[in-house]
């Protein structure tokens, strides 16, 4: 097998990959919207730089940690949406575009909490789908197999 086809095979692996998780991620995220809900407490939140570009440019990430009970046990969340995990819709390059997402958390204040009923560990303060994950979903749908016609043009015997 060629190198060119090896690079083939590995991008179309990578969409292939980036497309069943985006679309796992939007199917939860359409879930979470059915989760049921506790009472939770926001105990710290900030805007944290984690990473430092060149010309002293940063990326910031909103952070929160909250606490909820369900059925006599206590969590710790830190998820603001499903697609936290992915840092989709939740990074900038503004600190107060990231700043944004915690507008109406206050520390110490109640929160409502949905959380998943087989697993009360996995939770969410604002549950259902960004617009950046839906168009990152179809983004990959698109893309694959586009990709996947051209290289068998292009590798075509």
């Amino acid at each position: 097998m060629s190198d060119d086809r090896v690079v083939a095979m590995v991008v179309l692996s990578a969409l292939l990959a980036g497309t069943v998780l985006s679309w796992r991620t939007i199917l939860a995220g359409r879930a979470s919207r059915r989760w049921p809900t506790v009472q939770g407490r926001i105990e710290s939140l900030e805007v944290k730089s984690i990473q430092r570009g060149h010309h002293g440019m940063g990326t910031y990430k909103p952070t929160l940690v909250y606490t909820y009970r369900v059925q006599g046990r206590d969590y710790r969340g830190s998820r603001i949406r499903v697609s936290d995990f992915l840092t989709i819709g939740v990074q900038s390059r503004r600190q107060s575009q990231a700043a944004v997402e915690l507008d109406g958390f206050f520390p110490g204040s109640p929160v409502t909490v949905h959380f998943d009923p087989l697993n009360p560990s996995r939770a969410v303060l604002r549950p259902g789908v960004s617009s950046s994950q839906y168009l990152m979903g179809f983004g990959f749908a698109i893309l694959l197999p586009l990709l996947a016609a051209a290289f068998c043009f292009l590798f075509r015997p």
